[in-house]
């Protein structure tokens, strides 16, 4: 798992085992998709709405020439055979699973045994973001672990979700004061 938020590298420092820094998904994402297009790794996408992760694999293949993204799926499903029989005939490598946590890190305990990929990975509101349909934040809020409240205040809805890091928080300093970091 890639230390993709700010609570995590904070409580990583609470229990004395600090992480380098945080690694966002989505940069993490652009780096594999580019070593995918020159290595001729293919990729598929899976999450947001419908016609979302088109735009995004045709965003994204003018950026990285070479990038073979073979297929793509929204997010509005309720069966999971199709579409793993669909990532399975495509001979995908690297499967690009965004439909937000905790759906898509269950998605993947569920069905992973059943792909025949290389690589999974979560990466939540991705795919907007390279379909151009959201904005990341701006640097500033990037750079100062602030990138949360920045969706907070362009997302009010996420306010409840936005509460489980102080809990998150909460409990790593509970588990380092009773249990010593462990």
């Amino acid at each position: 798992m890639l230390p993709d938020g700010i609570g995590v590298v904070i409580g990583s420092k609470i229990l004395g085992r600090p992480l380098s820094g945080k690694v966002a998904g989505i940069e993490y994402g652009e780096t594999l998709l580019s070593r995918c297009a020159s290595e001729g790794r293919t990729v598929f996408f899976l999450g947001a709405k419908p016609g979302i992760a088109e735009k995004a694999a045709e965003n994204l293949m003018v950026k990285y020439p070479g990038l073979n993204i073979v297929g793509v799926n929204d997010g509005y499903f309720k069966d999971s055979a199709p579409i793993i029989d669909k990532i399975n005939s495509l001979s995908t490598d690297v499967l690009f699973v965004c439909l937000g946590a905790p759906a898509q890190e269950l998605w993947m305990w569920e069905n992973v045994k059943k792909l025949n990929i290389r690589l999974a990975l979560g990466l939540g509101g991705s795919l907007d973001v390279f379909a151009g349909t959201v904005r990341r934040a701006p640097e500033f809020f990037v750079n100062h672990g602030l990138e949360w409240f920045y969706r907070l205040i362009k997302e009010p809805w996420r306010a409840k979700r936005m509460l489980k890091l102080p809990e998150f928080l909460i409990l790593v300093v509970l588990r380092r004061l009773f249990c010593g970091g462990r």
